[in-house]
């Protein structure tokens, strides 16, 4: 079945602003694409200049089935080009169609904007499959939560989206602000405040203050959801209450959240959680991601969620909805991709082999969170973590990295196999006992790993994505494949 149009051709040129230089008929579009290597049949490719130009392939996106390419006005059109929408820059243009497919929504619409340190995109998604019984959702792709990520989520979202979910990330100070005007939400989250990306900043006060520009663009009539357990939380409650006053709610174990996770019971597949709403009603439910960041995940999820269907931000069992929400929760599977996706494991070498992929990023909370997972499995397994640098964290990086000696001691960690400078400090400092190996990098690392695994083994793989440990992901399933 044909998908129906996401944007006609006038619309494309009242948002855009720009000129299309082919003659006759041109069908509506049906997608966005940047990716020639993922575009279908009715998509407008647009040509970003960013790592790579994507004019260079705008030729390819046309035979691969692109209706039409927004290119710069520059651009140099080949005999085999399609309809050519030009503008004078093509990021510009595609952040007037975000603001355009934002303005287009219906009253009754709701966009939540996500941003946290760690968490953004679980939460994102579990908004998205928890909304989903209730609306038509809209949600971020992956993590595209960055300058060109934001507007191209939006400039995706279809006029008849119910529930909008937007992933908004930075790295610098000053960038969340201006995603967050083009989002116009009315819900606004934050979903924690944590010591990354500390050689961008002066500090975690500096971190919290960023996190905190979500609220420039959150409707004056919206909520603000805020981690009460944050080290930063005046911060983000007086910036919040400067937005929206008394629509501020805050979540998390400390005593004084008001969506407060009274008890949690950890298990390796999951936990079960019981909140404490507004120091009266209780809410039993189950997480079927593990650890304790995703508790606080749902309960972030729980509170925006309330908030998006019923106009307040205090989950109540009785409200339409939230039992299919919680199912959602419940059974929720591992993020794909590096977020602790579980894989089991076991060829002729090895019968057994459980593997935690961990690899897409991480910080000294994320890596403390995932050595605590793993100690939730059975005592008599082997606990192996390889782990490799975490990166952006500035002058105090070794100190951050040799910290989490004590962590890996308390999970009962049994072997460690580390890459990279910083966490060579670390690999320093391990008794002798839980020295499996180091390299400078994951590629050296990786005969070293294979050569020491053993049948009943649970590998925990985690470091920030430039340390390139899926590289050691790919290495372990390869090799244990049947």
């Amino acid at each position: 079945m044909s998908q129906p149009p996401l944007w006609s051709v006038q619309e494309l040129l009242s948002a855009t602003g720009g000129m299309l230089d082919q003659d006759g008929s041109v069908g509506p579009v049906t997608g966005i694409s940047i990716d020639t290597r993922t575009i279908e049949a009715g998509d407008l490719f647009v040509a970003l200049v960013d790592v790579r130009d994507g004019h260079d392939f705008v030729t390819v996106a046309f035979a691969n089935g692109a209706a039409m390419a927004l290119v710069s006005s520059t651009y140099q059109e080949n005999s085999e080009d399609g309809p050519l929408l030009r503008v004078n820059d093509p990021l510009v243009a595609l952040e007037k169609m975000a603001s355009a497919a934002r303005a287009r929504l219906a009253e009754t619409a709701k966009v939540i904007a996500v941003t946290g340190s760690a968490g953004k995109t679980t939460t994102k998604e579990m908004l998205r499959i928890s909304l989903a019984h209730i609306g038509k959702v809209h949600a971020a792709e992956k993590s595209y939560n960055n300058h060109w990520g934001v507007p191209l989520t939006l400039a995706r979202m279809p006029c008849d989206t119910n529930f909008a979910v937007i992933e908004i990330g930075m790295n610098h100070a000053g960038e969340i602000g201006p995603l967050s005007k083009m989002t116009s939400p009315h819900i606004a989250v934050i979903t924690s405040v944590l010591p990354v990306h500390l050689g961008h900043f002066s500090g975690i006060e500096a971190i919290a203050k960023a996190k905190a520009e979500i609220f420039e663009g959150l409707d004056c009539s919206g909520c603000a959801v805020i981690p009460r357990d944050a080290s930063q939380f005046e911060i983000l409650a007086s910036s919040a209450n400067g937005k929206v006053a008394d629509r501020v709610a805050s979540f998390g174990e400390h005593p004084g959240a008001q969506i407060r996770i009274e008890q949690i019971t950890l298990r390796a597949t999951g936990s079960t959680v019981v909140l404490c709403v507004n120091g009266q009603d209780m809410l039993s439910y189950e997480v079927g991601l593990r650890g304790r960041h995703n508790v606080q995940n749902s309960a972030a999820c729980l509170t925006a969620w309330h908030w998006a269907v019923t106009g307040v931000a205090a989950p109540d069992a009785q409200t339409n909805g939230l039992s299919d929400a919680l199912l959602a929760l419940a059974t929720m599977e591992m993020d794909p991709g590096g977020r602790g996706q579980v894989f089991e494991l076991g060829n002729e070498r090895l019968d057994c082999l459980t593997l935690i992929d961990e690899s897409y990023n991480a910080n000294p909370a994320s890596m403390r969170a995932a050595l605590e997972n793993l100690s939730l499995y059975p005592p008599d397994r082997r606990k192996v973590a390889v782990i490799g640098d975490m990166l952006e964290l500035g002058d105090g990086a070794d100190d951050l990295h040799a910290a989490l000696i004590d962590p890996l001691q308390k999970a009962g960690i049994d072997v460690v196999f580390a890459c990279g400078s910083h966490m060579k400090v670390l690999y320093d400092k391990l008794p002798e006992r839980m020295r499996g190996g180091f390299a400078q990098n994951s590629e050296d690392l990786k005969p070293v790993l294979l050569g020491a695994l053993q049948t009943l083994d649970i590998v925990m793989i985690k470091g920030s994505n430039g340390s390139k440990l899926a590289l050691l992901v790919r290495a372990v399933k390869i090799d244990l494949s049947p």
